[in-house]
């Protein structure tokens, strides 16, 4: 396949699709902009996170996930440290403290649910919009004219591949 065929005119290119470029593209899909998300994985993978902290628990709530987030995750008030026993026997609990220090949300606790099913979440939220994650996609450059009277036009397209 040539060049000119994989072109595709979009208003934004997100390259990446871990939970910020999933949030970023779902939020401006919600706003009516052409967007384009891409991802170099087959597949999504492991995530690197768990938490999700009140003010994001608002969020997916705005984007009206609240309720899906709260019915699969699990609510954290306390954290509880553990460490090695010093004969090698195992661990033991060492401490404890409040998950959250003060905070003025409503949610008093953080959440707890995997990486994937936050990015799941964001993902069939896109799917409404019509937005999917194109994957296995290498971008290979971008081409950003040089024109000033391209990049001072509000509605012009500066970035020509």
């Amino acid at each position: 396949m040539d060049l000119q065929t994989q072109l595709t005119e979009v208003d934004i290119l997100i390259i990446g699709a871990g939970p910020a470029g999933l949030v970023c593209a779902n939020a401006l899909a919600k706003a009516g902009i052409h967007v384009k998300i891409i991802d170099h994985k087959q597949k999504r993978t492991a995530g690197h996170a768990d938490a999700i902290m009140p003010r994001t628990i608002e969020i997916m709530h705005s984007y009206g996930l609240g309720a899906d987030v709260l019915s699969q995750a699990c609510p954290a008030h306390t954290i509880a440290f553990y460490s090695s026993r010093a004969d090698g026997s195992g661990i033991e609990n060492t401490n404890h403290a409040p998950a959250l220090s003060e905070t003025d949300s409503q949610w008093r606790y953080s959440l707890t649910l995997h990486q994937g099913a936050i990015e799941e979440l964001f993902i069939q939220s896109m799917a409404k919009e019509g937005l999917t994650v194109n994957r296995s996609v290498h971008p290979i450059s971008i081409q950003v004219s040089n024109d000033p009277s391209v990049l001072s036009d509000r509605n012009a397209r500066p970035v020509i591949r």
